[in-house]
Order: structure tokens, then sequence, then C-alpha cells
């Protein structure tokens, strides 16, 4: 037999509704520090695709760190060197997804809102009767087709994505301006 509890019920009906975060970082390393995931690129669940990020970031991070290591011929590889590639591998990605979930920001105009509105309503229409690609969710779901790769096409409606070129150069310049590791001490 089922019981509602009233207390709980009651609780969950009188509590303030909250905003998910989002979070947008420009580099995924700092020093040895490294961030993953939403503690990188968080949508605020609106895109559904948290966990499947957080395993690409994992992914990626893994393959750069074993090409560095596998690289050296001491066999210790520079982690600097790694942690950068990382980083470059997968910012435009996080951005990319970040957009995507949220759509247009404010700074894209009401008129590009507005398509971005318009076209996702028709696509999603068209596409349950087999016409035109499947939605966003899920084509970002179902498919290996990158993030960035998914916004560039939507730049009409947002805006221009920067080029993997560009994100190269910012963060190569926040990785310069990353105080010199020190030693340690035995």
């Amino acid at each position: 037999e089922d019981v509602l509890d009233l207390d709980a019920g009651r609780q969950f009906v009188e509590q303030s509704p909250s905003r998910a975060a989002t979070v947008r970082c420009n580099t995924y390393h700092f020093g040895r520090a490294v961030l993953v995931g939403d503690a990188a690129h968080s949508s605020g669940g609106a895109s559904g695709q948290g966990c499947n990020a957080a395993l690409q970031d994992a992914a990626s991070l893994t393959d750069e760190l074993l090409a560095v290591a596998s690289s050296s011929s001491s066999g210790g590889g520079h982690w600097e060197e790694a942690l950068l590639a990382y980083s470059r591998r997968r910012v435009p990605e996080g951005h990319a997804l970040l957009d995507l979930s949220l759509g247009p920001s404010e700074e894209a105009g009401p008129l590009r809102k507005a398509l971005y509105g318009v076209s996702t309503f028709v696509g999603t229409v068209l596409s349950r009767f087999g016409i035109g690609a499947p939605p966003l969710q899920t084509q970002a779901t179902t498919t290996m087709t990158p993030f960035a790769e998914m916004r560039r096409e939507r730049d009409v409606y947002f805006g221009e994505f920067p080029s993997a070129e560009a994100f190269d150069e910012e963060i190569t310049a926040l990785a310069a301006e990353t105080p010199a590791r020190q030693p340690v001490e035995a």
C-alpha cells in the first residue's frame, strides 16, 4: 500500500523554485588541476548531455595523457602538454554544449531567438513524419557529431562560434599565464 507522507508533500509544494547553475570555463586545467564534466561546463541539465559530456571529457583526458606518456622516451612524458591538449580539445565542446542547451543568448537579438524557436518547432514537427534532420536533442544523443560542429551549423541563430584556432590561441595564452611549477622537495 502506498502511503503519502503529508509533510513531505507539503514541503514539496511550498518549496521555492530554484534555477540550475551554468558553468563556462575558458580552460579546463590550471597547473596540475583538471576540470571535467559539470565542473568545466554545466548546462544546468537543460540538454540532458551532462553525463555524456563528462564521459567524453574523461576519455579525452585519458587519451591525451596516454599519448604524452607513450611519446616520451623516458616514459614519463610532459603532463603539461597533455593537459593543454585536453583543454584545447574539450573547451570548444563545452562552450558549444552550453550554447545548444540554452539556445541563443540575449546578445543574439530577438529576431534570431524567434527564428531559432520557429526553426526548432518546425524541425521537430517535420522530423515526426520522417522529413528533415532529427531534433537537436536526438542528434546530440544518438550521433558522434561534435557539439562544436552542431553549434557552428546554427550560427545563423546564435551568431558566429569561435574557430578551433581562436580557442587554441585563448587557451594557450591562459596556459602561459600559469605560474611555473615549483619542484617538490623530498
